[in-house]
Formats: C-alpha cells, sequence, structure tokens
C-alpha cells in the first residue's frame, strides 16, 4: 500500500515545472558544502556521505538522478521494510522523504525536487552500506554512514546509480544482504519475535520451588502458555496446574536453547531465562543480524563459524552443518573480538616456533625450574642466530632473545593437528595433547582429526587415507586446501537452525550491548 501511494503522489500533477538549472545549482550547492565540510542538513536530516553521494552527482553534472517514480515508490517500500534487518528506517531519512513528497505533490519547486533527489540518494547509500558492511565499523563501532571504496568490483558510486536508474531497485538491494541462509533465518526469528512483542510479551513467572514432573503448582499454566509462544510446547493448551509429560518435554527443549542443562526440571536457572523480556532477545537477534553483515557478506559453499559463544567450531556448507564440535576457548581467545579470515592448509604431526609471549610465562620458568624438561616436552633452544642452545646454560631471565621449537609428539601443546587462521587478530585451531599443559590463548578441538577428516576432498590436496598416512607417519605434514576456507570468528549469541528452532546463548550481553547501542545512533548524533 504505501508503494502505491508514494507513486500516486511523484506522479501528481504539479502546478508548475520546477526549473532544472535552478534544480541543479541547489544541488551542487549541497555537494559542495558536503565536500567541503563532511556534512549538509537537507530537510532537517544530516547528510555525511562525502565521497560517494558528490561523486554521484559530479558525473551527473548536478542533474536529479531519481527520474522514475516507480524506482522512487520501490525504494521507499525498502526503507519502510528495514526493520526485518534489525535496522531503523529512520536512518534512511524515511519520515523526511515521505513529508517532501507530500508537499512536492502539492506544489513541486526547485527546492523540493534537489531537497528529495538527495535524501534519496544518500539514503540509497546508507542502505547499500549497512546491507553489505554492517552500519558498524565491526573494529571501532562507529556508525558508517558512507558508501567508499568499491563493492563487488564497483565503486559505490558507480552502484548506487545502476541502482537508481535501473528496473529492479529491490532486488538490487536485496542481492547485497548476506548470501547465506542464515541471515534469513535469524530475519524470520526476529519476525516472530516481534509478533510476540507486539501481543505484549510474556508475563514474568514468580520465583517459587522448582518445578517437576507429576508436581502441582498455579504458576504451570503461566509457564505453559511461555513456552507455547516460543515454540517449545507444540501441544493443546489446558489450564491445568500438574506438570505432564508434555510440559517436561517442552521445558527440555527451552532448556536446551538456553543453553541450560536439560533435565526438565524448571528451577532457578531456567527461570532466569524464561523471565528475561522479549525485548532483550530481540535485541540479540539485532546484535547477531550485524554479525552476519558484518561477516556473510560474499560468502559461498563452505565457511567454518568459530564460535565462543556456542563453545563450538562449525564446518557449514551454505546452509548445511557438515560437522559440529565442541571447543575449549581461553579467555584470550574468547575475549577476541569479531573477525573474518581464511584458512589454506593445516598442519598433521604439528612442528612450530612457539609465540615470545608463551616462551615468557611458560618455558621460561619450567626450564629454570627443570632446564631437562623441555627435551622431554620435545623442545629446542636456538639464540637468535639460529644456533642451538643447551636449555640448561641459556639465559632465560631474557626469553625474547631465545627461540624455542616444539617437535611433533605425545607432549606437544598442540595435538595432533593444527589449524592455523591467520590475520591482525589470529588464533590457532588445534587438538589436545595426549600428555603435558594445553596451549594458552587459543582454541582446542574437541576432534581435530575430525575436522580434519571433514576438509579432504576435492576442495583440498588430500583424502582421507592420505589423512591419515601422514598422521602414522608421525612427522609434520602441511596438507593445502586447493581453495581457501573462510573463517569466521564471533560469538553466535542466537543461533537459528534450519527447522526454525532458535537457541539463545549468554556470556556475551557486554558485546550485543555494544552493537544495540551502536545500531541506535543517529548521523545528526554522531
Amino acid at each position: 500500500m504505501l508503494a502505491g501511494v508514494l507513486l500516486a503522489l511523484t506522479c501528481s500533477p504539479a502546478q508548475a515545472v520546477p526549473d532544472p538549472i535552478e534544480v541543479g545549482e541547489t544541488i551542487r550547492r549541497s555537494v559542495e558544502q558536503l565536500r567541503s565540510t563532511g556534512e549538509v542538513t537537507v530537510a532537517g536530516r544530516s547528510l555525511r556521505s562525502a565521497v560517494a553521494l558528490p561523486e554521484v552527482y559530479e558525473t551527473r553534472g548536478f542533474r536529479p538522478l531519481w527520474n522514475d517514480a516507480a524506482n522512487v515508490a520501490a525504494l521507499l517500500g525498502e526503507i519502510a521494510a528495514i526493520g526485518g534487518d534489525g535496522l531503523d528506517p529512520a536512518d534512511y531519512h524515511f519520515d523526511a522523504i515521505r513529508a517532501v513528497l507530500e508537499r512536492q505533490g502539492r506544489e513541486a519547486d526547485s527546492a523540493a525536487v534537489a531537497t528529495i533527489d538527495l535524501l534519496l540518494t544518500d539514503a540509497l547509500i546508507r542502505l547499500a552500506a549497512h546491507l553489505h558492511h554492517g552500519k558498524l565499523d565491526s573494529v571501532t563501532g562507529d556508525p558508517r554512514w558512507d558508501l567508499s571504496g568499491t563493492l563487488r568490483g564497483e565503486s559505490g558510486a558507480a552502484l548506487v546509480h545502476r541502482i537508481a536508474t535501473g528496473s529492479a531497485v529491490a532486488r538490487q538491494l536485496g542481492e547485497l544482504r548476506p548470501l547465506q541462509p542464515f541471515y534469513g533465518r535469524l530475519k524470520s526469528a526476529l519476525a516472530r519475535y516481534r509478533v510476540i512483542e507486539q501481543d505484549g510479551g510474556w508475563e514474568p513467572l514468580p520465583a517459587g520451588r522448582p518445578l517437576q514432573l507429576g508436581m502441582e503448582d498455579p504458576r504451570i499454566p503461566l509457564l505453559r502458555r511461555h513456552l507455547a509462544a516460543v515454540g517449545d510446547f507444540p501441544g493443546i493448551l489446558v489450564d491445568s496446574s500438574r506438570f505432564e509429560a508434555a510440559l517436561e518435554d517442552a521445558v527440555r527443549r527451552f532448556q536446551a536453547r538456553h543453553g541450560l542443562e536439560a533435565d526438565g526440571v524448571f528451577g532457578p536457572a531456567s527461570l532466569r531465562e524464561l523471565n528475561r523480556p522479549v525485548e532483550e532477545r530481540l535485541d540479540q537477534l539485532r546484535a547477531n543480524l550485524e554479525r552476519a553483515r558484518w561477516l556473510l557478506a560474499e560468502v559461498r559453499g563452505r565457511f567454518l563459524l568459530v564460535d565462543p559463544a556456542g563453545e563450538r567450531v562449525v564446518l557449514m556448507d551454505n546452509s548445511q552443518q557438515v560437522l559440529a564440535q565442541g571447543a575449549q576457548f581461553t579467555r584470550e581467545a574468547r575475549v577476541k573480538r569479531e573477525f573474518r579470515t581464511e584458512m589454506r592448509y593445516l598442519v598433521v604431526n604439528p612442528d612450530w616456533v612457539l609465540p615470545t609471549r608463551l616462551v615468557e610465562h611458560q618455558v621460561a620458568p619450567l626450564a629454570q625450574r627443570a632446564p631437562g624438561e623441555l627435551a622431554a616436552r620435545g623442545m629446542e633452544v636456538f639464540n637468535r642466530a639460529g644456533e642451538p642452545v643447551d636449555a640448561s646454560r641459556a639465559d632465560w631471565s631474557q626469553p625474547a632473545r631465545l627461540i624455542v621449537r616444539q617437535l611433533p609428539g605425545p607432549r606437544s601443546f598442540l595435538g595432533p593437528v593444527r589449524f592455523p587462521v591467520p590475520g591482525s587478530s589470529p588464533v590457532s585451531l588445534h587438538g589436545r595433547p595426549a600428555e603435558g599443559d594445553a596451549l594458552p590463548g587459543s582454541i582446542r578441538l574437541e576432534d581435530p582429526l575430525a575436522l580434519a577428516g571433514a576438509l579432504a576432498g576435492p576442495a583440498s590436496s588430500w583424502t582421507r587415507d592420505e589423512l591419515a598416512t601422514a598422521l602414522v607417519a608421525g612427522m609434520p605434514r602441511t596438507l593445502s586446501l586447493s581453495m581457501p576456507l573462510p573463517v569466521l570468528f564471533a560469538p553466535w549469541t542466537t543461533w537459528v537452525e534450519t527447522d526454525g528452532t532458535v537457541f539463545f546463548k549468554t556470556g556475551f550481553a557486554e558485546r550485543d550491548a555494544v552493537i544495540i547501542t551502536g545500531l541506535s545512533r543517529s548521523a545528526t548524533a554522531n
């Protein structure tokens, strides 16, 4: 309906045709101010696209861009629906554009034509940037209001010009969203929980004794209604105060979805998760949609999710889960910011040079207490020139001047396989050692050989048989991936399965809160 109204407005007969020269001059003045100061106010809205917007109009000789009423209506329809992505239509001048369109429908003047054109172009720039990159910079947390650089090999200005003058605004904007089905599942979950919010949310369950099978309690009907609202109780709602088997099953489902022990007993931990307001769940979903925009852009086929919130590593192939296994994240690994990188190889029976920090904090104290223990753990010591040094004679008071290399073996920090994950914030995925200590600041996989086996095949340079042979040989062997594997490191505090089941995780509320705060910031307040 909105698109039809807007189309009618933009097609209404004007009392007079605005002077195209005056329109162009009005646009030019705004563009030049934007170039000079980085900001211009149009119809009370702050425009801050100092790169893409000026380039759009300079290449057009400052002529208006939005000459097709159907495209205007299509863009406004996309803005009206952007809440489905967890974003705010106000960021895209929704009300201001509608107000100017209404005035333009009554009396079209040069100022109104220039204003609506600038607002629409800036809105499209923001939409394209936010859908493809996220509204926030994943490192700084600051909102982005421009579309600088290239997107799929095309400049931001060229992309905006193509969408605004083409015939498929909605489709082309849709193509900028993450391609992975997981993003769509997050959107569907957001829509479901918004319906719950619109229906008034849920009534908090009063505290009391733990509830379990066979008990009678006046709170049980309220518990049953809540579990039905979120999809955990699929049966027929009855007003009984008895805790029946169907309710126990529903409680188990609820507990599993919230990272609790699924014992079917509704105790304090379950009560705490149940009574979190629906607005908090909506914020979790919005935060994870933003994470998905940061990390999933252009990701196709297979990718590896490294998820400290779920304490797991998941190999995905589009929407299909190929392999999932538990992982132990040390504190240093858990606090890393979200990032995306690529894995290009793995090492079976890994040897490696220990990081200086590890040498300082673990190896040096061990060497000073029991230098013979280094050899027992397969460690070799060298000076900076690469010359071997006897561990008992090395100057461990200056460990930064020493190089420590660990050979493969049962006491290796890394276990049987190492999966290097490079980048500005590198991590190392590896197995558990058969004996001895584990590597701090890293991620220990439950079954590294299962992951290595899952990576074998056409996209790799090895087969499962070759992996087994390399492992038995006992010597370091690098196995390369013929195609780099995207690795997405993020605490997915919300996860949606292919059947629509929504899982919520705790432990990263502060990280989510930072994202939600950033999403609420406007260009004027920034």
